[in-house]
């Protein structure tokens, strides 16, 4: 197995979540990688924190790669594509590009990079936020599964990715320029 995509979600985020699901199914099957990608999903309630989601689906996962992706969010149509190849060149991150939006309507770009710090920059008149890989990174899963996820809802993916930052695993990384990731903030999460 090359990948397992790891989805927590709610039980009431079942629309949100069908159009994450039907988009990765429909690129997984052009590809005919059905055998080589899984996708697995925590339906939890509330009342289990996200944390403890993110730690079950990571010990259930078989992929030599690993990559969260927000019920919530989009990505692009060729991404797993994208991601696969990448993937041959055996590193242990893959940085990858996006967008993000708090509001609805104001869009950000942003860039995941092995060695970047955590902050805005400007950049042809441009704020792009620039940030250390974390849970929406593509990582080899030998990686991902050494550190824990804290048990708690909010702020878990970025303490998270401040332990992987300081515990120095990430070495090799191949970067994916083109934005594949869309993410969108939603309250109620």
């Amino acid at each position: 197995m090359i990948l397992s995509i790891l989805i927590p979600t709610l039980p009431d985020r079942v629309d949100l979540l069908s159009n994450l699901t039907n988009e990765l199914d429909r690129q997984i099957k052009s590809l005919g990688k059905e055998s080589d990608i899984e996708i697995l999903l925590d339906f939890r309630d509330r009342e289990t924190p996200t944390g403890t989601k993110r730690n079950a689906l990571l010990r259930r996962s078989v992929g030599k790669y690993v990559w969260f992706i927000d019920d919530d969010d989009t990505i692009a149509p060729n991404a797993i594509e994208l991601l696969l190849n990448a993937f041959k060149k055996d590193p242990d991150v893959i940085g990858i590009n996006g967008e993000m939006s708090t509001d609805g309507t104001n869009i950000v770009d942003w860039e995941i990079r092995l060695n970047n710090p955590y902050q805005a920059i400007t950049r042809d008149n441009k704020t792009i936020y620039v940030r250390w890989p974390n849970h929406i990174t593509p990582m080899r899963s030998s990686i991902a599964k050494q550190i824990d996820f804290p048990d708690i809802t909010l702020g878990e993916d970025y303490r998270w990715s401040v332990l992987l930052k300081d515990s120095g695993l990430l070495k090799t990384e191949i970067v994916i320029t083109e934005k594949i990731y869309f993410y969108k903030f939603i309250s109620n999460k």
